[in-house]
Order: C-alpha cells, then structure tokens, then sequence
C-alpha cells in the first residue's frame, strides 16, 4: 500500500456511537478498517500489516463530546493518520506501540502507559500484534471551554498537552479509564445509564485536564482566595440537597459563581477537604440512609451505589464499610 500522506476526509457526518450504550464492529479487510476509523476517529492509512488479513475489533461509546474505544488489530500493523482536528489519547491495555506526531521522536509504550497527541498533526503509530489499546477522542472545543471554567478566563493561546504519560495514568483518571475500559467489553452494563454517561464524560474530561500536563498547567496552581463563606455554604447545601447530579468541580463551581480554584481553597477552609470529598462523605451518608430504609426484595446495594454516584462496587463497599463499620449488603439485609 502507498505511504502518501493521509488527505483528509471530503465533509461528512460522521457516525458516532449512540450517547452511551456500545457499538461493535469487526472486519479481517484492511480496507474496511480504514473506513470503520476514519468514521470514529479520523482518516487514515494501514501502511503495512504482518499478513494479508487482519483481525480488527473495534467497541466504541460515546461519552457526550468524547468517544472512547478498544481497538485491536490482531497483527502487527502500521498505521498513518491525516492532522489531528480533536485531541487523541491511546492508554495502551495489552502489547506495545510505537507512536510519532509530525516530526517529533517517536514515543513507546506498554502496559498503563498512555500517549496525547497534539492537534494539527499526523501521526504514525506501530502496535505489535497483541496490543489492545483504550482510544480516545475529546473534542476540542469540550477540553479548552473547561479548561476556561478551570482557570476562570478565556484562553489566549491553543491547549497543547505534553505528549507523553509514561508513569500509570495518574491517580485523578485512572479509575475512569479502567471503568470505562471494564464496561465496554460489557454491551449491557454502566454504559447503558444516562447517568453513568454523564458522570463518565466529566471524569474523563476533567482528569485529563487535572492530570496530563499541559501549556496552563501553572496557571492552575497559582495561589487563589478562598471563596466567600457564602458561597462556600451554598456550595455544600447544593451537594447536600442534590447528591445524585453528576457533580464537577467546574459545574459546582459554576453555579456558585465562583473560580474553580476559589471553590477548592474555600472547602479547604471551611471543611478541610475538597469539594469531592466532601460530596463522596455526602453520598455515602445517603447511601446508608436510603440501604437503611429499604427492603432486599425492592433494591439492590448495587442500585443504591449507582443512583449516588458511585460506579465501581468495589470502591464503594470499601468506603462504606470504613465510614459505617460493616458492609452495606449488612445495612440493607436488617429490614429483613
């Protein structure tokens, strides 16, 4: 196959993934393959692959304004694409890879280890013929409008991140990453709640922003007043009446009219601990109130944990369990 260029795609309407939910596709033709991409992500080229036949695999959702996917091709491939319009991050699950953006070194990775490609660039990726990647696709204009509310003004140049996340992908979105990895491989799981999906896209959005490096990143850092005390108060009394909403720092502090920043330093002094702490103690407490109150033929521990927020079980008998003393499936077996 010629290794020309990769011209980008005439206009059309591209056919993302229904909000949430999943979509399936497989094909052994390389030609098809390059089509299911360029419909998902963006156009592109198999330059070479180990065989004649692939065994591309490609799971998709869409998150509001980010796609994610499990691609794998089952070979050896290599691949190119034409400039990037969105922003791109591949976290490689299983297997290696090989990435290069424009005319910058080419960048490895393993197991956990995740590349952000730059806007307005090809790219040139090798995967090795067990590798299985997590990809994603942020649309631009979603990242840098919460980039804007994170910094409270509006952004004087492009977001440009770092492109490389070596190191496990950092503490603030791994558990996004894992649990949107885990529920794509699940056609009938988390994916198919509306309020599941919402609380996903600000976790992913809002992660990568708190965690990849990038242009602003100082500016997120730098010292901030706290937030009026009233505020702050109307602030807890939003989480405390509406424990259920898929909760932001940048939403939350939104509605309280004030900076992110401000928001973050006045829950410090007020309750010494962060805006999500302190939602994470109020879900808790009604979550135990509402285990407390119903009957094991009527709910489940599992629904009570999604209808506060909580997407991974495991995580949450763990912190209901050391805020309470005993495991919830305990609590809501006593109306037995």
């Amino acid at each position: 196959m010629a290794s020309a260029a990769v011209q980008p795609a005439e206009p059309h309407a591209p056919r993302p993934s229904p909000r949430g939910g999943t979509e399936r596709k497989t094909t052994h033709d390389p030609d098809e393959a390059e089509q299911i991409v360029t419909e998902t992500y963006l156009p592109n080229r198999l330059l070479r692959t180990s065989s004649n036949e692939i065994d591309m695999e490609l799971v998709t959702t869409r998150l509001g304004e980010v796609t994610a996917g499990l691609l794998s091709y089952g070979q050896t491939i290599h691949l190119q694409t034409a400039e990037t319009t969105q922003f791109h991050v591949n976290v490689t699950l299983e297997g290696r890879g090989a990435s290069q953006s424009g005319s910058a070194d080419p960048l490895m990775t393993t197991r956990g280890q995740a590349i952000v490609f730059p806007v307005g660039e090809p790219a040139q990726i090798t995967w090795s013929t067990e590798a299985r990647h997590l990809c994603i696709m942020a649309t631009r204009a979603s990242l840098e409008g919460e980039l804007e509310q994170l910094l409270g003004r509006s952004l004087p140049r492009p977001l440009a991140f770092e492109r490389c996340l070596r190191a496990e992908v950092g503490h603030l979105w791994q558990p996004a990453i894992e649990l949107v990895s885990q529920e794509l491989a699940n056609p009938q799981g988390l994916l198919t709640l509306p309020r599941v999906v919402r609380h996903l896209e600000g976790l992913v959005v809002d992660g990568l922003l708190l965690t990849q490096p990038h242009n602003y990143q100082d500016f997120l850092h730098l010292a901030a007043a706290p937030g009026r005390a009233g505020a702050i108060a109307r602030a807890a009394e939003l989480l405390e009446e509406l424990p259920s909403e898929p909760w932001t720092v940048v939403r939350l502090a939104q509605e309280v009219h004030l900076s992110v920043r401000a928001l973050q330093y006045g829950f410090k002094r007020d309750f010494d601990m962060p805006p999500m702490s302190y939602l994470k103690r109020v879900r808790l407490r009604h979550a135990h109130r509402t285990l407390l109150a119903s009957y094991p033929e009527s709910t489940t521990v599992s629904a009570v944990a999604l209808e506060y927020g909580f997407l991974h079980m495991g995580r949450f008998a763990a912190a209901y369990r050391e805020a309470f003393g005993e495991p919830p499936s305990e609590t809501l077996r006593r109306r037995l």
